[in-house]
């Protein structure tokens, strides 16, 4: 648990793509063991595997972003496996197949921090190597569109999944799965309003928005998860 908290905050402490990662990968395999706690029942040691399998494609797809951002013409691709990485993370349909599995197996201590802190670090991701403001308008506003799309099918089908459900913790990371769609439908508004007319003040408001989403999601999704571990 310790490990996890400290590999959290070096993610979002270090430089550099390489630092980056290495904070990425120490933080995917630390939680990884708290997804195994209970590693003596068979679904633990089925999420498990899931969990590390989801990190590491991740991790790939973050490498080869890396590599493709170094070339200007490779901005979209880039941005593209970006999303995939941080998408792992973050939950964007159809990467989310770790969550309904991990969430019920893990502590709900362990359950409270991951959904509410961490994966919501894949938006960090983004938008520090990506940042909106600074983007070629065309790209922006492809970018944009692919956010405001997976946001969409995430806010939608995270509640539509979420509802039948019996298992109160697997309810909880389906509905993680609709609050990260949400704040990915804020930035992909901001980045479109942006590719536009970068001084827009609505560009702002939606990235506030968005930003203001990920601390009520943390606090909300956190007190939720530690309830349904006391029920």
């Amino acid at each position: 648990f310790a490990a996890t908290l400290a590999s959290m905050a070096a993610v979002v402490l270090v430089e550099g793509k390489l630092p980056f990662l290495l904070a990425w990968e120490a933080m995917g395999l630390a939680s990884a063991g708290l997804v195994a706690f209970e590693s003596k029942e068979k679904s633990v040691r089925k999420a498990t595997w899931i969990y590390l399998l989801a990190c590491h494609a991740g991790a790939c797809a973050l490498m080869l972003a890396g590599v493709l951002m170094n070339r200007p013409d490779a901005a979209i691709a880039a941005f593209a496996c970006a999303v995939i990485g941080f998408g792992l993370k973050i939950g964007f349909p159809p990467f989310h197949a770790w969550l309904p599995e991990a969430h019920p197996a893990v502590p709900a201590p362990a359950s409270a921090i991951m959904s509410g802190a961490m994966i919501p670090l894949g938006f960090y991701g983004l938008l520090k190597f990506f940042p909106v403001c600074s983007m070629d308008p065309s790209n922006a506003q492809m970018c944009g569109w692919l956010l405001l799309g997976l946001g969409a099918i995430g806010s939608v089908g995270g509640i539509l999944f979420a509802l039948p459900q019996a298992n109160l913790k697997r309810l909880l990371a389906f509905s993680s799965v609709e609050n990260m769609g949400v704040v990915a439908m804020g930035l992909g508004l901001s980045a479109l309003i942006a590719g536009k007319d970068a001084k827009n003040p609505f560009a702002a408001l939606c990235m506030a928005g968005a930003l203001a989403h990920v601390l009520n999601h943390a606090f909300l999704k956190g007190s939720l998860f530690l309830a349904a571990g006391s029920v």
